[in-house]
C-alpha cells in the first residue's frame, strides 16, 4: 500500500509542474504575442534590420551596409545581423522576422534560468525565479525582448556564459562553453562582452582557481573564447582594412567611455534608478537584502564551499556591469537590462530559502513579508507586460509601406515627403520600405523626385493635396492610410 505521504509528494510535484507550465506560457505570450505589432523603432532596431536586409541582398555576410554603402555608424560585429538574416529566410522580410530572434532569445533565457535554478536550488526557488523573469516588464520594453536589437541575444549569451562557470565547478570542461559564449557575445555587442571577461577573471582569481585549471583547460577555453573573434576579424580586415576597427575603438569604446554621445548621459546612480528606483523589483531587492542581513547576523553554522562560490559569482555578475557602465560617460537604459537576470535569480533563490526554512517566529514574519512583496512585484509587472504586448500603434507611413499597395513600386527608387514635411528617409521607414517593397530609398523629397522620371514618391495627403498631383504631371498609383504613391504620368510600371 502506498502511504498518504506519497500522494502528498505527488500532488506537490504535479502542482509545481502545472504552475511552471503556466508561467512559461505567460513568458511565451509576453515574448511572441503580436510581435509584429507596433512601428519599427529608428536607430538600433531599424538599423539592424536594414543592415541585415542589405547584407542578404548583396550576399555579403561580413560587411554590414546601410542604404547600400558600408555602415560605419553601426559598429557592431555581425552575429545579430546573421540571426535576422536567418529569420528572413524562415519568415520573409517582415517586422516579425526582424524581431523573432530577440523574442526567442528572451524566451530561451527564461528556460535556461528556470532549469538552472531548479537543478541547483529546488522547486520553490525555480518557480519564483521563472515567474519574476517571465513577467519583468523591462525585458519586453524598447530595445530588448520584443525589439529587433542585439540586446536580448546578448543577455542570453551572458547568462549562458556565467551559468557555464557555475557548472564548471563540477566539470571544468564547461569553461569551454563559457568561452564560446563570450566569443558570441562579443560578435553580438562588441565591447559590452568585456564585462564577461572581468567577471570570469575576478571569479577565477578570488576563488583561487586561476592557476589550477591545467594547460588543456586553458588552451580549450582560450581557443573557444578568441578563435571565433579572430576569424571574423580576419575576414573583416580583408574586406575593408582597418576602417571598421578604427570606428569600433575610437567611437564605440573610447568616445562612449569618455563623453556622453548623442546627449545620452547620466549621473553615477543612473543605472541603479533604472533597475531599482523605477521598478517594483527594487522593492523586492530591498526585502531580499533585509532577509540576507538578518541571516548574516543570526547565522550559526559554517557557510559551505558551494554557497561561498555562488555568493561570489552572483556578486560579480551583478556588480561588475553596474560598475563598468556607471563609470562610462555614455549611458543608455538598455545597457544594464541583462544585469536584471542575476538580480532576479538572487531574489528567487532567497524567496525559496525563506519560505522553506521558517524555523522561528522572525523567519516566518520575514517569509510572509517576502511573499507579499513578491506578489506585488509580479502583479505590477504582469499588468505592465500585458499592456506592452497588446499595445503598439504603427505610424501611418509605415502602415502604408507595409500594405500590398506599396508593392506596385517594388524595386524602384523612392522619395518621401511625410506628414511632418520631412523629405529625408528616417531609418525606421527605410527598413519598412526595403523589407516590404524592396525600395531604394533616396533623400530629397519632391524636388529630387521630379528630376527622376522612373522613380516613385510616398507623399502625405496633408502636405500635398490631391488636386496638385495631375497639375504637376504626376499620377497616383495607390492611395491609403493618408498617403499617395506617386509616379510620373509618362512612366511605365510593370509589377515585379
Amino acid at each position: 500500500m502506498l502511504g498518504a505521504g506519497f500522494f502528498n509528494v505527488h500532488k506537490r510535484r504535479v502542482a509545481f509542474y502545472a504552475a511552471l507550465i503556466l508561467v512559461l506560457a505567460f513568458a511565451a505570450f509576453a515574448a511572441f504575442f503580436r510581435l509584429d505589432a507596433g512601428g519599427v523603432n529608428s536607430w538600433d532596431e531599424a538599423r539592424h534590420g536594414v543592415n541585415a536586409y542589405e547584407m542578404l541582398k548583396t550576399g555579403n555576410w561580413i560587411v554590414n551596409f546601410y542604404r547600400y554603402k558600408p555602415d560605419y555608424w553601426n559598429l557592431k560585429p555581425p552575429l545579430s545581423f546573421w540571426a535576422i538574416m536567418l529569420d528572413f529566410r524562415l519568415f520573409g522580410t517582415t517586422v516579425l522576422a526582424l524581431r523573432f530572434y530577440a523574442a526567442l532569445s528572451m524566451f530561451g533565457t527564461v528556460l535556461l534560468v528556470s532549469r538552472f535554478v531548479f537543478k541547483r536550488y529546488g522547486r520553490v526557488a525555480c518557480l519564483v525565479t521563472t515567474a519574476l523573469l517571465a513577467c519583468e516588464n523591462l525585458f519586453y520594453q524598447f530595445h530588448y525582448g520584443r525589439s529587433g536589437d542585439a540586446d536580448a541575444l546578448f543577455g542570453f549569451l551572458c547568462t549562458l556564459c556565467v551559468l557555464s562557470i557555475f557548472w564548471a565547478q563540477v566539470e571544468k570542461r564547461w569553461l569551454f562553453l563559457s568561452g564560446l559564449s563570450f566569443a558570441l557575445a562579443f560578435l553580438d555587442k562588441s565591447w559590452h562582452a568585456c564585462t564577461l571577461l572581468a567577471i570570469a577573471g575576478l571569479f577565477l582569481l578570488a576563488s583561487k582557481q586561476l592557476f589550477h585549471l591545467g594547460a588543456r583547460i586553458w588552451a580549450g577555453m582560450l581557443a573557444c573564447a578568441f578563435a571565433p573573434i579572430v576569424i571574423w576579424a580576419a575576414f573583416r580586415y580583408a574586406a575593408d582594412g582597418t576602417a571598421f576597427f578604427r570606428g569600433m575603438i575610437d567611437r564605440d569604446l573610447l568616445a562612449r567611455s569618455s563623453r556622453p554621445l548623442e546627449g545620452h548621459g547620466g549621473d553615477i546612480l543612473y543605472y541603479v534608478m533604472i533597475t531599482l528606483g523605477k521598478n517594483t523589483v527594487g522593492l523586492l531587492v530591498l526585502a531580499v537584502l533585509c532577509w540576507l542581513v538578518w541571516q548574516a547576523v543570526t547565522h550559526r553554522h559554517h557557510i559551505g564551499e558551494v554557497e561561498r562560490t555562488d555568493l561570489l559569482l552572483f556578486a560579480l555578475w551583478i556588480m561588475v556591469p553596474f560598475v563598468f557602465f556607471s563609470i562610462a560617460s555614455t549611458k543608455y537604459m538598455w545597457y544594464i537590462i541583462p544585469t536584471m537576470i542575476p538580480l532576479v535569480i538572487v531574489c528567487g533563490v532567497v524567496c525559496g530559502k525563506a519560505w522553506v526554512h521558517t524555523s522561528s517566529a522572525v523567519a516566518r514574519v520575514l517569509a510572509v513579508c517576502l511573499a507579499i512583496v513578491t506578489a506585488i512585484t509580479l502583479v505590477c509587472n504582469v499588468h505592465d507586460t500585458i499592456i506592452t504586448a497588446l499595445s503598439g500603434p504603427i505610424p501611418p507611413v509605415q502602415q502604408f509601406l507595409r500594405d500590398p499597395v506599396a508593392a506596385d513600386a517594388r524595386g524602384r527608387t523612392a522619395y518621401i515627403l511625410d506628414e511632418t514635411e520631412d523629405s529625408d528617409w528616417q531609418q525606421n521607414d527605410v527598413y519598412v520600405g526595403e523589407a516590404y517593397a524592396d525600395l531604394h530609398c533616396m533623400d530629397g523629397g519632391l524636388a529630387a523626385f521630379v528630376q527622376d522620371p522612373n522613380a516613385v514618391a510616398i507623399v502625405s495627403e496633408r502636405v500635398y493635396p490631391k488636386q496638385d498631383v495631375s497639375a504637376n504631371g504626376l499620377r497616383i498609383l495607390a492611395q491609403k492610410d493618408g498617403y499617395f504613391l506617386l509616379a510620373h504620368s509618362h512612366a511605365v510600371f510593370v509589377v515585379k
